[in-house]
C-alpha cells in the first residue's frame, strides 16, 4: 500500500503523509474507510511507530482523517473538499503576493508580514499545545577508565522515553562501556547514570527494568534456548514464555538445540527474542544488527516497531553503521574517543539542513546572499556555487530567490551527508570515524 523511498531527502513521515493524501484524493481510500493502525503500518514498513503517529497527526490536522477513541483513524468525508479549499486559498495568496511584489514590497518584507500575521492569529494560538516529554536515561558527565585507557570521557546524554536512540561510533569509541554503565554492570569513575531518576549501579529494582544485549551475548554452557528463557525468567518476572515459544518457531530456532551450535546470526536473533520477551521497559543493544542478514534485520526492526506501539518500550541501539539506524531511530548521538561529538533529532536535522546548487548573477549577489544565510560550507566551480545551509527550506529559497539567481535547485542530502556537514562544523571529519 505505502512505499517509502529511502533515497528521498524528505523526512519519512512527510512521505507517508504524501502517499495517503494521494490515495485519498484519487479515491483509492474512500470516505470513512479505516486507516491502517499505527502498529500494523509501522511493522509492515519496519519503521518507528512515532514516525507513523506523527504522519497521522498531521493528516488529521489537515482534515484528511479523523480519529475515534478506541476504534482507530478513518478517512474524512471532507478531505477532498478541504484540499480544493486549500488549493483555492493558495491561488488567492499567490495573486496577493504578486500584487505586493509589483507594488515594490520586497520578498523579505513579505515574509516578515506573513510571520507577523501567524504570530498574531488567534486561530494559531488556539491550536498550539504543549507536550511534556519524559526523559528516562540521563548520563551526566560520566567517565570510565581502564588502567591508563580512558574509555568514556565526560559523556552527558539524555534519552527520551518511547523513542529509539542510536549511538554511533567506531570500534573503541566507548559505546560498549557506556551501555554497560547504563545497565549497571560498570560503575562510573565520575558522574552518575540515572534511569527514571534512580541510580542503576547496585540497584536491583532499577536493573529489573533494563535488558542488556552485549555484542557477544553470554549463554550458559550447553544451554538450549529454552534453558536460557527459564534462566532469564528468574530475573525478569514479566518474562512471557508462551510468546517466546511462538517467536522461536517464527524465527525457525529450535528450542532444544544447544546454543553453542548456533551461528553468529542465530545467536543474535535469540538474544533479541529473549530481550523482547523479558518485557523490560528499556533495552540496550550493542551491535545488535551485526551478523544479521537483511531479511532478519528488517524482521528485528519490525519487532521493535511493534513493541513501541504496544507498550512502554525504549531501545538504545549502538552501532558503527549509521545506515542501519536511519529508518528506526528518533535521535542519534555520535561517540568518538570516549566523548559525545553531537546528539541530534533525526527529523529535525533533515528539515533544517539543505544542499543547494546556484548560479548567481554576480559575485556581489553571492556575497550578499551568504550574509543572509547560515552557511555551513560552500564550494565554487566556475559560475556554479554549491553550498550547504542551515534553516527551513522555504526560508532559504525565499532569501535566495530575492537575488533572482540564473539557476537554483535543492539537491538531495543523505543522512550521512547531513552528519558529515554537522560534524565538520565542530572540527571532525566523520568520514574517517564511522564510514
Amino acid at each position: 500500500m505505502i512505499l517509502i523511498d529511502h533515497k528521498d531527502r524528505r523526512p519519512i513521515y512527510e512521505q507517508v503523509i504524501e502517499r495517503f493524501q494521494q490515495m485519498i484524493l484519487c479515491g483509492a481510500l474512500q470516505s470513512n474507510a479505516p486507516m491502517p493502525s499505527v502498529r500494523s503500518l509501522a511493522m509492515e514498513l519496519s519503521l518507528n511507530p512515532n514516525t507513523i503517529q506523527r504522519a497521522y497527526q498531521e493528516l488529521e490536522r489537515a482534515g484528511y482523517i479523523y480519529t475515534l477513541k478506541g476504534k482507530g483513524s478513518f478517512v474524512s468525508e471532507t478531505a477532498v473538499a478541504a484540499d480544493n479549499k486549500r488549493q483555492e486559498f493558495r491561488r488567492t495568496m499567490q495573486a496577493e503576493v504578486d500584487k505586493a511584489l509589483l507594488a515594490g514590497i520586497s520578498a523579505e518584507e513579505l515574509r516578515e508580514m506573513l510571520e507577523g500575521c501567524i504570530r498574531n492569529s488567534r486561530v494559531a494560538a488556539f491550536r498550539e499545545t504543549s507536550v511534556k516529554e519524559g526523559d528516562y536515561d540521563n548520563g551526566r558527565a560520566c567517565e570510565k577508565q581502564f588502567d591508563k585507557v580512558l574509555a568514556v570521557d565526560d559523556v552527558t546524554v539524555t534519552i527520551k522515553e518511547q523513542e529509539v536512540f542510536g549511538l554511533i561510533g567506531t570500534n573503541g569509541a566507548g559505546k560498549s562501556t557506556f551501555l554497560r554503565m547504563v545497565s549497571g554492570i560498570l560503575k562510573p569513575d565520575r558522574g552518575e547514570i540515572l534511569v527514571d531518576e534512580r541510580k542503576v549501579y547496585e540497584n536491583p529494582k532499577a536493573k529489573a527494568d533494563i535488558f542488556y544485549i552485549p555484542d557477544e551475548q553470554y549463554f550458559l554452557p550447553n544451554a538450549t534456548p529454552k534453558d536460557m528463557a527459564r534462566f532469564y525468567k528468574d530475573f525478569y518476572p514479566k518474562f512471557d514464555m508462551p510468546r517466546f515459544d511462538e517467536m522461536l518457531a517464527r524465527f525457525q530456532l529450535k528450542a532444544r538445540r544447544k546454543v553453542n551450535t548456533f551461528s553468529k546470526g542465530m545467536k543474535k536473533q535469540l538474544s533479541v527474542l529473549l530481550g523482547v520477551c523479558a518485557n523490560t521497559k528499556y533495552m540496550l543493544c550493542d551491535e545488535t544488527f551485526d551478523g544479521l542478514d537483511p531479511v532478519m534485520r528488517q524482521a528485528v526492526k519490525s519487532i521493535f516497531a511493534g513493541e513501541l506501539a504496544e507498550r512502554e518500550f525504549t531501545p538504545v541501539i549502538a552501532s558503527h553503521n549509521l545506515r542501519e539506524l536511519e529508518d528506526i531511530c528518533d535521535c542519534v548521538g555520535i561517540l568518538h574517543q570516549g566523548g559525545v561529538l553531537m546528539q541530534k533529532d533525526l527529523e529535525e536535522m533533515k528539515l533544517n539542513i539543505h544542499n543547494i546548487q546556484c548560479v548567481f548573477q554576480s559575485p556581489d549577489d553571492e556575497r550578499a546572499a551568504f550574509e543572509l544565510l547560515d552557511i555551513i560550507k560552500a564550494d565554487r566551480r566556475g559560475s556554479l556555487t554549491t553550498f550547504t545551509a542551515r534553516g527551513a527550506e522555504e526560508e532559504i529559497m525565499l532569501k535566495l530567490n530575492s537575488f533572482s539567481p540564473v539557476f537554483s535547485e535543492i539537491l538531495p542530502l543523505t543522512l550521512e551527508e547531513i552528519f558529515i556537514s554537522e560534524t565538520e562544523v565542530v572540527g571532525y571529519d566523520i568520514k574517517k570515524l564511522i564510514f
